[in-house]
């Protein structure tokens, strides 16, 4: 697939993988504040930490999610063939012919994530949730996010630089000296804001100068 294979669809799916996690992470956090209320208690949630369980359910979200939007992508692969392009009509009639293939992958998972958290007990509670939010984050992100970002690349490259910059930011937060974290913010600032300049200006991100014809 060329350029479309190794630029577009390499970074979408990296973007829909950088989602699922942080909704993943979003929904544990929401627990911590929803977990004494009547609606925690109706949804059996508890007060979740961070520990081993929750990281391999992230490692376990990454795996199902990736998985699924390289089935999709595959078929996309498939149709497109010998043409030079990806349209909006080969995108849609790939995600129909794996959609079959996607529902049934995701119940089958769905359900048994649900019977673990209802009645799989303490030491699996953890895990359990984290799994049945990324299960649900996971799927629509593949169809919903990835998939037609490999037919936008504009607003591809200005996803991958925003989620880029607010990653390096917040670890620009983490450093101890003052001086060096205001001094790492400007830099990601200002090379943020020189790819959105470029994204806008030329369709790309890249630093380099088109060579002379």
């Amino acid at each position: 697939m060329g350029p479309v294979r190794f630029g577009r669809i390499r970074v979408s799916g990296i973007i829909a993988l950088y989602h699922d996690v942080a909704v993943a992470l979003s929904a544990l956090v929401a627990c911590n504040l929803l977990w004494d209320t009547p609606v925690g208690h109706l949804l059996g949630l508890r007060d979740f930490k961070i520990d081993l369980s929750v990281v391999a359910a992230l490692l376990t979200i990454v795996g199902f999610s990736i998985n699924d939007t390289i089935v999709i992508f595959d078929r996309i692969r498939e149709n497109r063939g010998r043409m030079a392009t990806v349209s909006s009509e080969l995108i849609n009639r790939s995600l129909n012919e794996t959609m079959s293939r996607t529902i049934i992958t995701t119940v089958t998972v769905l359900l048994t994530v649900l019977v673990m958290y209802i009645w799989g007990g303490d030491g699996i509670h953890a895990f359990a949730f984290t799994m049945l939010v990324g299960c649900i984050s996971g799927t629509y992100s593949t169809i919903a996010i990835a998939t037609p970002l490999v037919n936008a690349p504009r607003a591809m490259w200005l996803i991958t630089i925003t989620l880029a910059a607010l990653t390096l930011l917040g670890l620009a937060a983490t450093v101890q000296t003052r001086a060096l974290e205001i001094a790492l913010i400007v830099v990601i600032l200002a090379f943020s804001a020189y790819g959105v300049f470029r994204i806008v200006t030329t369709g790309r991100p890249e630093l380099r100068h088109p060579s002379p014809a």
